[in-house]
């Protein structure tokens, strides 16, 4: 692994201003990855500034853009289910699903994690399904449409990344438990592969598999860190892109980690000499979240996340950062390829990131004061600079949702034909309340809506957003978008019908575009 540190004096200077902030736990709307987890917790490198060209067939980041015409243009069936609705992949245990990918005859793909039971600590398992155009489970598919399997025997396993090859075969990334860790909490991540029946393909990898050790991981205080898989996409070459997180050497804080393999499932040697780069600034923890493989020339890609608080006075502020193909860092983008800015006074996080035109838009939450976060977009061009017309009128190039009482959360975006985004997260309904009896937090899963200027989209359900609540004192929540092929349909997934004590399920949603 080749390490990157990078550090200008224009960074150290946002830091700096920000010194006069408070430090403030981020608030969640109560199902992010430390709670869903029940464990402890070579290519000639292109300049980027050309034109991202959008018309290229099929831009493979996991879901987030639309591609070709897959057939013709035959109309679409109906959907059979109009509103968002549970789905389990199991009789009586949790599923919860966190990515969504459309194929080029508009049905769709998911995954997420599925268990036995519902009593901790669970053994979590990955689960990939497969529906219709019309919305329908595809019984054809896997085992009565859906196909699990555990990765590694333990409580850490959680799938957020899948995509899929151009031979239509399935792609999916996860963090994993390290089954030969000395700590139980230290984490691995790994890649896998479906035929499009739904049945590993053994081709791929070791026997369908590849898992990829980044770092041995440890204790951060009383934190355990350790390597995460967030993000996934594929380039024109169908090799894969994952991104996350790892453990810096010899030292306790994470690095942005981006892995990429071959289409077969190997280390990519020629991508950073090892198929995987990270990247450290300064001693602030990194959180890998989104990626996309923007089609100019040869390719490059663009990760998002953010700064976790690392010390008091430290705001948390967003990243982006684009590599070319040779897994450099293309310095054409931003300020030697890396965009941050101290941009809402105490919290801006990025955790998607969608090629839109010419430009990039993201999603994420953020806060000015108090403790309660909104929802937050902002657009860059495509050499990595922030469009302060982006927003309603004075927004300085801030898209804020702040009709919310209570926390908000982003989790995912994608473009939609006509310039627009299309968003998914939660809106917490009610604040968790410590026991005992403790009471959970509780929230509605919401999709919103931008025009490609920023606003809210009012042709989309009157006013812009809709939210979801599908069991009384439930957590309901979505965590991955996508739009089909031809522009028509998005569907959204997550988790319907959270409580700690019944049975939760996956959550779909699937709309016609605004």
């Amino acid at each position: 692994m080749t390490k990157h540190w990078f550090v200008t004096f224009s960074l150290a200077s946002l830091m700096l201003a920000g010194a006069g902030c408070d430090e403030t736990e981020s608030t969640d709307a109560g199902t992010d990855a430390s709670v869903l987890d029940t464990s402890t917790g070579t290519d000639t490198p292109v300049m980027i500034d050309a034109p991202i060209m959008t018309d290229t067939p099929v831009m493979t980041d996991a879901g987030n853009d639309a591609g070709e015409m897959g057939d013709g243009g035959m109309p679409l069936p109906a959907i059979t289910n109009p509103d968002p609705h549970t789905v389990p992949a199991s009789a009586d245990g949790h599923d919860r699903l966190f990515g969504a990918v459309f194929a080029a005859d508009s049905s769709f793909y998911v995954v997420g994690q599925t268990a036995a039971g519902t009593a901790a600590p669970i053994d979590w398992q990955t689960v990939v399904g497969h529906f219709g155009a019309d919305g329908e489970l595809d019984t054809e598919f896997g085992t009565d449409g859906w196909f699990v399997i555990d990765l590694t025997t333990g409580t850490g396993e959680l799938a957020r990344g899948i995509a899929l090859q151009s031979d239509g075969k399935i792609v999916v990334s996860a963090t994993v438990d390290d089954e030969d860790a000395t700590d139980l909490r230290d984490k691995d991540i790994a890649v896998f592969r479906l035929d499009t029946d739904g049945a590993l393909d053994t081709t791929f990898g070791e026997d369908g598999i590849r898992i990829a050790d980044l770092s041995p991981g440890g204790l951060d205080g009383t934190t355990f860190r350790g390597d995460a898989a967030y993000g996934m996409a594929l380039d024109a070459m169908d090799r894969i892109i994952v991104s996350g997180e790892a453990i810096g050497a010899e030292r306790t804080d994470a690095d942005w980690a981006v892995v990429r393999f071959t289409a077969d499932g190997a280390l990519d040697t020629a991508f950073d000499e090892d198929g995987i780069f990270t990247l450290d600034i300064g001693e602030r923890n990194a959180r890998g979240r989104g990626v996309s493989y923007l089609p100019v020339g040869p390719g490059i890609i663009v990760v998002s996340g953010y700064f976790d608080t690392a010390a008091a006075g430290n705001p948390i502020d967003p990243i982006l950062f684009a590599l070319d193909n040779s897994g450099a860092l293309a310095t054409s983008f931003g300020e030697g390829g890396i965009f941050t800015e101290h941009i809402l006074a105490i919290q801006t996080e990025v955790y998607g990131v969608a090629v839109v035109g010419s430009q990039l838009a993201t999603t994420g939450y953020g806060r000015v004061t108090g403790t309660q976060n909104d929802l937050v977009s902002l657009r860059l061009s495509a050499d990595g600079v922030r469009d302060l017309t982006y927003g309603p009128d004075g927004a300085d190039g801030v898209s804020l949702l702040t009709s919310f009482t209570l926390a908000d959360n982003a989790r995912a975006l994608a473009a939609l034909p006509g310039g627009g985004t299309v968003h998914v997260g939660a809106t917490r309904t009610a604040d968790p309340v410590p026991g005992p009896p403790s009471v959970p937090a509780q929230a509605d899963a919401i999709v919103w809506v931008l025009d490609a200027d920023g606003a809210l989209d009012t042709s989309f359900d009157t006013d812009g957003w809709a939210t979801a609540d599908t069991a009384p004192d439930s957590v309901d929540h979505f965590w991955a978008v996508a739009v089909d092929p031809r522009g028509e349909r998005v569907v959204a997934v997550g988790i319907g019908g959270t409580n700690p004590a019944t049975d939760d399920d996956g959550l779909i949603y699937l709309f016609e575009t605004p």
